[in-house]
This record gives structure tokens, sequence and C-alpha cells, in this order.
């Protein structure tokens, strides 16, 4: 997650720190809404990042502005008078839409709760949710609503028309006060849990489909974090930067899920990871795991100087060679020559033969060695692509 956040926040150029922070706090909380595209109940057409607001998400034809505010302890609550001014710069931003919108102040802090006229954010935020959640108010809930809808209706028509020259009757004013959503004190900030999201939204969306490692989770999740960074960064009109169901299920492309019977051979065989269970299970030692894993990271850092230089599709061409021919030799070797016992170093001396010839073919002069042939082998080993044990188990 290190290396990928890193990456993201590059995109952004010399900005502060905290400011990158807050940047990738946006792009997980929009990341968040375009892995809740996968949840056919949800009804999610497309998300926007930075669409005219922080993330606008489409919905049922209506389009929820999301304004998203993360706030250190220093500055205290979120007073009243503060959000009702971030909220009519929302208001005003209903004008690039054609259709209905919403509208959501999202925040990590909590909503103030100091008794001011017509009463405190928080006061207003909790009868917000009972209204939105369908609920019956209670006589003093009712009349408390009454004296903000009053109070706020005049305040908005107020700032929208010296602030923005936006004139609105009073009908429009209630309806945008109904149409708010204040969510601070927002758990999302303080925990993400976007990969649990992401594995639970998956099994709704292909039910009883095969299931997805935790490693490669995390590698669908960083795509789709590099997807929205880039859809902010790179593009310029509000039209390009819709992302669609589409968009996410292409961040699964050439990670293989793995069925469910390989998932128990997995969890029984030794070791800590993927990785390291594959190998051991293709016959492998537990004293080279260590030597492959640093090759493993010496070709991130080669993939890294592809993705900067904008050749990941030279470079994938390339890794599918490798795949294909792994599969070769492991095709030779357990079903041609009956090799069944500890059969992966066979497989790899053979695979490294060859390796010459595909770097000349594929990526010359482009300073691949045999380390990093080895490391990008290690890398679809561990993404439950490449296997180096019998093909009963795992074919």
């Amino acid at each position: 997650m290190r290396e990928v956040k890193e990456k993201v926040l590059r995109e952004f150029g010399d900005k502060g720190a905290e400011t990158l922070e807050r940047y990738f706090a946006q792009i997980e909380y929009t990341a968040f809404w375009c892995i809740r595209m996968l949840r056919p109940n949800e009804y999610i057409e497309a998300v926007i990042p930075e669409g005219v607001e922080d993330v606008v998400i489409k919905r049922n034809g209506i389009h929820e502005l999301h304004q998203v505010k993360t706030r250190d302890e220093k500055p205290g609550p979120w007073p009243f008078q503060d959000v009702l001014t971030i909220l009519c710069q929302q208001y005003h931003r209903r004008k690039a839409f054609f259709s209905k919108c919403q509208f959501h102040f999202v925040s990590n802090q909590i909503a103030e709760s100091k008794s001011q006229k017509p009463g405190s954010l928080y006061r207003l935020k909790y009868l917000l949710d009972i209204k939105h959640s369908g609920e019956t108010y209670e006589i003093d809930e009712l009349e408390d609503f009454a004296k903000f809808e009053k109070y706020l209706k005049e305040e908005i028509k107020k700032k929208l028309s010296e602030e923005y020259q936006d004139e609105i009757d009073d009908i429009t004013a209630i309806d945008l006060i109904h149409s708010t959503w204040i969510e601070t004190n927002c758990s999302y900030f303080y925990e993400t849990n976007n990969i649990f999201e992401l594995n639970a939204a998956l099994e709704e969306y292909f039910p009883g489909h095969k299931s997805y490692t935790v490693e490669q989770l995390r590698a669908i999740y960083d795509r789709i974090l590099l997807l929205v960074s880039k859809k902010i960064i790179r593009t310029r009109d509000m039209g390009s930067r819709y992302i669609y169901l589409d968009d996410i299920l292409g961040c699964r492309n050439n990670i293989i899920a793995i069925d469910n019977h390989i998932h128990e051979i997995l969890k029984k065989a030794p070791g800590s990871n993927v990785l390291e269970k594959k190998l051991l299970l293709g016959g492998f030692s537990f004293t080279e795991v260590p030597y492959f894993i640093r090759q493993k990271l010496l070709a991130k850092r080669k993939k890294r100087e592809y993705e900067n230089l904008n050749l990941v599709e030279d470079l994938e061409v390339f890794v599918m060679a490798l795949l294909e021919c792994q599969r070769v030799w492991r095709n030779k070797i357990y079903r041609e020559q009956a090799i069944a016992v500890c059969s992966g170093p066979y497989i790899l001396s053979s695979i490294k033969i060859e390796f010459p010839s595909i770097i000349s073919e594929y990526l010359p002069k482009s300073g691949i060695n045999e380390m990093i042939c080895m490391g990008l082998l290690w890398e679809e080993t561990e993404a439950c692509v490449a296997w180096w044990h019998d093909f009963q188990d795992s074919a």
C-alpha cells in the first residue's frame, strides 16, 4: 500500500505533506464508491472524481455531490456557519447538472454541539438523519426542524444571491435543505476497509465464482486508486472523468481468481504467504525463498521504470511470454517426462535457458536480466498465475 500511495501522490506534483495526505484520503473515499458500483442494489451508474465537486456519484439518475473535508483536532468541531457556507457552495454547483442533485458534507471531524441559533450543527445532522431514514419525528424534533427550515431558507437564499447571483425561491431553498446529508465524524476516515469492501463486492457481483487472494485484492485495489488519480490529473473535462462499472471490472485484468479447492490446498501447505506456499509445493527450499523475494523486489523496481515511461503494455507482453514459457516447460516435465516430485527446480532451470532469447525477442536493450525475469515470475506466482507443482491439484 505504501508504494502505491507514493505513486498516487507523485501524480499531484510538489504539494505540502498535509495537502497530499488530504488528497489521498479523498482518493480512497472515491475508490470506496467505485467499489460500491459492484453491488447491484446500490444502483450506482458512475463515479466522477473532481467533477465540479470532490466526488460526484450518479445513482438512479440523481447526482450526489460529496464535499470531502479532512480536519485535525486543533481547529475543533465543525461550527454551524462554516458548514453552511460550504453547503451553499455545493447548492450553487447543482447548476452544472441537468438532473436532481443531493448534497453530502463529509468529514472525519465531529459536528459542534454547542447551542446557537437556530440550533447546533449536531442537532441539524441528527434531524436530517431521521428524515432520510424515513422515521417519524417526535413533537420536539418536528418543532426544531421547522425552526431550522425557517432560518436556513432565508440564509441560503441570501448567500446564493449575494455570492453567486443565484436567485431561488422558498420552495427551492427548502428542497435543498431536504436534499442535504451531514456526515461528520465519518468512521471511514478512521479505518479504511476498502480491501474488505472489494472482496465482499466481488463475491456479490460474481456469486459462486472463484475467489481472490488477499494479495490479488490488494493489486486490484491499487489499480482502482491509480485509475482515480489519473482521472483527476490527466483529464480536463468532466465528461472524461466518469468512472463506470466496466472500468472497475477492468482493474481485474490479468489477475486470475482461484478455485475454492485451491484455497484449501494453499491453506494446508507450509509457508506464511501464497508465494512461499506455492514455491514449497513445487519443491523449492525454505532457504531459497528469501533470495526469490529479493528478485521479486528487483523486478518491482524495473516495473516502476516502465510505468513511468508509459511502457506498461510492452512489459505485459514480455511477462506473458515468460508465463507461456513456464507453462510449456511445466507441461513437458510433468506430462512428458513424468517427473512429479519436487519438479519446480527442474522447470525453473529449463526456463532460465530460454530467458536470453525471450529478452532478445520482446525487450532487447532493456536492461532486463535473468534476475529480473525470475522476479517477474515470482510476482505472477504470488498472484496465483504461475504454478510449480503437478497439474492434479491446480489445473
